[in-house]
């Protein structure tokens, strides 16, 4: 199962969204063209283009609540 993960304000200290991608089958954070933390969708989209992936991105926008 994939969790959406809200890092805002556990990562930085400013008034800026961080998020990643959780999969609780293999316990890990996802990482998407050896990426694992996104400050937008628009960002998010464009590294999940150029990584090899097992899941469709509408899967993900499901989960993405901003």
């Amino acid at each position: 199962m994939i969790r959406f993960i809200d890092l805002t304000n556990q990562i930085y200290d400013d008034d800026g969204k961080v998020f990643a991608w959780y999969n609780t089958a293999t316990d890990v954070f996802m990482s998407f063209d050896y990426q694992q933390t996104f400050d937008s969708w628009e960002e998010f989209e464009i590294h999940y283009h150029q990584a090899p992936r097992g899941y469709p991105l509408k899967r993900f926008r499901k989960l993405f609540p901003w």
